[in-house]
């Protein structure tokens, strides 16, 4: 399967190298944050950069959302620069600080809702669409 898989990334990126596989390792950087659904992607991307022969870089499932969030928006960040972001996803829905340093994500929650209705609704929305 990995081997397969391989392949298909290969098709899919038009001959182009690969640099490196990331994949979200666990829920937030904090001590004790884990979810036995992440290790599906974990094994998966281990796959990917063994046949692939590139560098593995994991990194947490909230850390993904904002980095994602700033590269849509075109904004570039210079190290140790603070923000604000809103985190709705699944069953969070945070208000973090964030500070980039070295590439990296320093990320405080500083406030949010005790439910999961907001990014509930916003996952079921995403799976009908």
């Amino acid at each position: 399967m990995p081997y397969l898989i391989s392949e298909q990334v290969k098709d899919a990126i038009g001959g182009q190298k690969i640099a490196a596989i990331g994949y979200s390792a666990f829920p937030r950087d904090v001590e004790g944050s884990y979810m036995p659904c992440f290790l599906v992607g974990e094994t998966i991307a281990k796959a990917l950069s063994s046949f692939n022969d590139v560098k593995l870089c994991r990194f947490s499932h909230q850390s993904g959302h904002i980095r994602a969030a700033v590269y849509s928006s075109g904004v570039q960040l210079s190290d140790n620069e603070e923000f604000i972001a809103f985190h709705v996803s699944g069953g969070t829905t945070e208000v973090v600080n964030v500070c980039q340093i070295d590439n990296y994500y320093k990320i405080d929650i500083i406030g949010g809702s005790v439910d999961l209705q907001a990014g509930q609704a916003i996952d079921r929305v995403g799976v009908f669409m």
